[in-house]
């Protein structure tokens, strides 16, 4: 069976603040990846809301499979989405 683990010394070793223009986060913006806040930005201020900076708190996530067994997700392959802003 799968067992993953998250490795929390990695996400120790590499928390960190980082600010960052919208601007930067459109991808993040288009899956709902951020606060509320930050939209309400992009209504209120329709020609700056991109030079508006958001604190993140960035790191690593390492997760490992202790497990004797592959991981395999519920969802079916074709299933998955994959956004543009990716690409």
């Amino acid at each position: 069976m799968a067992d993953l683990v998250i490795d929390s010394l990695e996400i120790m070793r590499t928390a960190h603040l980082e600010d960052r223009q919208l601007f930067f986060l459109q991808c993040a913006m288009e899956e709902n990846c951020l606060a509320s806040a930050a939209y309400k930005l992009q209504t209120d201020h329709v020609a700056s809301w991109h030079l508006e900076t958001r604190r993140l708190l960035r790191f690593t996530a390492r997760i490992l499979n202790a497990g004797t067994a592959d991981f395999r997700p519920m969802i079916p392959k074709h299933l998955w989405e994959f956004h543009q802003c990716h690409m």
